[in-house]
């Protein structure tokens, strides 16, 4: 497991994630919350969407300064998993899915 530094990212009182260096898995906290009902653990199909529906409604990232840094850090990581705190784990291009986040937090 290796810590990664990520003050503020996405709430103002965040300070790091997780990643498992062996299976690629970023434990990412609240970066992609989805909402509730019954999703399946694990999935394959995109969560950005979902995700931006949650952030829209309730838009709880702090927006600091580093933000697209930060997750420009993490997507140089190429995390194969995406270990979502709220919502289906995600599984494929995480790098992509990263970089795709903050295209839409700059916007």
């Amino acid at each position: 497991m290796k810590w990664i530094y990520t003050p503020h990212v996405p709430h103002g009182w965040d300070c790091g994630v997780l990643f498992d260096l062996s299976t690629k898995t970023l434990l990412c906290g609240d970066l992609f919350t989805q909402p509730g009902g019954n999703p399946p653990a694990v999935t394959e199909s995109e969560i950005l969407t979902a995700s931006e529906g949650m952030r829209g409604m309730m838009d709880y990232y702090a927006h600091g300064t580093n933000t697209s840094k930060i997750l420009d850090a993490l997507a140089a990581l190429a995390p194969s998993m995406l270990a979502c705190q709220h919502g289906s784990a995600y599984r494929g291009d995480g790098a992509a899915l990263l970089r795709e986040l903050a295209t839409r937090i700059e916007h």
